[in-house]
């Protein structure tokens, strides 16, 4: 077996795969085959060096990167399930949820995000303005990219205004008091905590003999410290990049982490991984051209393996909606002639551009799918919904509690959600409160005017009542969660009376233009695309878990023809997923446009 995927390697390839013993810095081109050689690194230490599958961790920068990995290294080697392979936050969240204590945080922590810490410092500097503070919230996050406290001199090359310093650290006072943590926390704080504490540091070592970094060139600062936190002296460690294709500085990353990785790492063995699987040589010799010029790489020249192929084409046209159109008359043109249309792709700088083409493709009937477009996902119903289930996770979570008071409004005004709030905190440092918190003072609160303190017992009840469902179904923390808020809401009078006609309008069925189900003209209801959303993001909240089996409705209206489109979407997302099952139901005054599925389907998460 083991000579089976060893024999499909080129020579650079199995040299990367075979290595052991010193650092290893394999530069891999674009094309160049890499997730192969992570894969079958991973395999092959586990078969043939007899490294215990649970001491390798490997760690990249997208889940679906990530996901791909850990698929194609089970595929060589069933053992490697066993593997670490997460996303370099997943990771740090897994340690906080382990170590949490050493860092002064709790275990069950939920993650705020961009508008979540603009929100928190608005709360914490009321002075700021929302734009303001979105303005500081970016440069907190930067420094976190860093490693850098507030107290940290060296704050100065974020900003040099000691006022930034103070809002920097009225936000994180906040923020450690709702028992929370920020993106750059799950980095930032595992950093701080190991080099705080040797032996834990020399525990978490220990329990990895072999570390793996992919997309090593897009790694920040933190990320660097993180590293070298996590290899100690017995480690072999193994990144994988590309030099060339550092383009996240505006984020972060570091170009020199890669540039000087040998200086860093004794005894650095490097490997250049040039034969490229993707391009044709005409376009890697224009790549060429720009990239030769950069002054700090290390420098390789891809070859390309599928010959010389024609010249690439630089067109000028006058506009947007004149480019368009020359791109949806160059698809149309080449499908007349047999070729395929998922044959083509269209690559554009910002969502914004898509409109233009969706427009021309739907004009010619091309069926398409637009990739990465998160607007669906900022809806305002899809934040409340989280927000239910992060506040039943964590009841001293105040973002989540005030932005779902209201929901829908219930006569609860500001100045008393925040004596809602002001009384939890007191009761809690006066043991009067022990774990529930916020959710707990909406019972014990007095002084409220009669149709508030209806509102606030309503609203008690409720998540009291969502809670307790919850923890009959899931036993393991915040990450069912998601599903039993959802499917309780759905299917109970309870669900009417918190959102009547809010969340899933299912009286007037929108008409999705983005089509996700990728069917031409298909559209989706928006109850169905809501559940969708769900499904993508549910390993978000469940990452850090390992849930074997974990059968995840999908239940919604789809237009019968779309059925297996719908499922091929999923199975974008997790190729493991399975039709489960499918029912027919429908309302007695059906007229026949559309059929009702409910799809179920088995969401794996290992």
């Amino acid at each position: 077996m083991t000579q089976d995927y060893l024999s499909v390697l080129n020579p650079e390839q199995l040299e990367a795969v075979t290595h052991t013993g010193s650092p290893l810095l394999i530069l891999a081109g674009a094309g160049s085959g890499k997730t192969r050689v992570i894969t079958t690194k991973i395999a092959y230490l586990i078969d043939e060096q007899n490294i215990e599958p649970w001491k390798i961790l490997a760690v990249t920068f997208t889940k679906k990167a990530a996901t791909e990995m850990r698929e194609r290294a089970e595929k060589l080697c069933e053992r490697a399930v066993k593997s670490q392979i997460k996303t370099f936050h997943s990771f740090g969240a897994w340690l906080l949820r382990l170590y949490g204590n050493f860092a002064g945080i709790d275990s069950n922590f939920t993650v705020y995000d961009d508008d979540d810490m603009v929100s928190l410092l608005v709360k914490a500097a009321p002075q700021l303005s929302k734009q303001q503070a979105s303005i500081v919230a970016h440069k907190i996050a930067l420094a976190k990219d860093y490693c850098l406290t507030p107290e940290n001199p060296d704050l100065r090359i974020i900003d040099s205004d000691v006022e930034f310093a103070e809002l920097y650290g009225l936000y994180e006072n906040r923020l450690r008091e709702t028992g929370n943590v920020d993106f750059g926390d799950l980095i930032m704080l595992p950093v701080l905590m190991m080099e705080k504490n040797p032996d834990l540091r020399n525990y978490i070592q220990n329990q990895f003999k072999v570390i793996m970094v992919d997309e090593y060139q897009d790694s920040n600062v933190a990320q660097f410290r993180f590293l070298k936190n996590l290899v100690g002296e017995n480690t072999y460690l193994c990144v994988v990049g590309d030099d060339d294709q550092s383009i996240y500085k505006f984020r972060g990353a570091d170009i020199n982490n890669i540039l000087d990785f040998q200086k860093e790492f004794n005894n650095t063995k490097i490997i250049r991984l040039v034969k490229n699987y993707r391009s044709t040589s005409q376009i890697l010799k224009c790549a060429d051209d720009v990239v030769k010029n950069n002054k700090s790489r290390l420098g390789k020249t891809l070859e390309a393996v599928r010959g010389e192929g024609k010249k690439p084409v630089l067109a000028f046209v006058p506009s947007g909606d004149d480019e368009a159109t020359f791109c949806g008359e160059l698809v149309s043109q080449s499908n007349k002639k047999g070729v395929p249309y998922s044959d083509w792709a269209v690559l554009y700088r910002t969502n914004a551009q898509s409109l233009n083409f969706e427009k021309v493709f739907n004009q010619r009937k091309i069926p398409y799918v637009i990739v990465g477009s998160l607007k669906f996902f900022e809806r305002e119903e899809i934040k409340d919904l989280i927000c239910f289930c992060k506040f039943i996770a964590n009841p001293m979570d105040e973002l989540a509690f005030e932005r779902i008071i209201n929901k829908p409004a219930r006569g609860i005004g500001k100045v008393s959600v925040e004596k809602i709030i002001n009384f939890a905190k007191e009761s809690k440092k006066s043991s009067l409160i022990e774990t529930d918190g916020i959710l707990e003072a909406c019972f014990q609160m007095k002084g409220l005017s009669k149709k508030t303190q209806e509102g606030v017992l309503f609203f008690g009840n409720l998540i009291k009542e969502l809670k307790e469902v919850a923890m009959k179904y899931n036993e393991h923390g915040i990450g069912l969660i998601l599903d039993v808020v959802y499917n309780h809401m759905s299917n109970t009078s309870t669900f009417n009376m918190l959102v009547p006609g809010y969340y899933f309008r299912t009286e007037n069925y929108g008409q999705i233009t983005t089509n996700f189900s990728g069917a031409g003209s298909d559209v989706a209801t928006e109850r169905e695309m809501m559940k969708n959303f769900i499904c993508q993001n549910l390993t978000t909240l469940t990452e850090e878990y390992k849930f074997a089996g974990y059968r995840f409705d999908l239940m919604g209206l789809i237009a019968k023809d779309t059925m297996q489109a719908a499922l091929e979407s999923i199975q974008e997302i997790d190729p493991d997923t399975v039709l489960y099952g499918e029912a027919w139901t429908m309302d007695d005054n059906w007229d026949g446009n559309w059929n009702g599925h409910e799809l179920a389907v088995q969401w794996n998460l290992n």
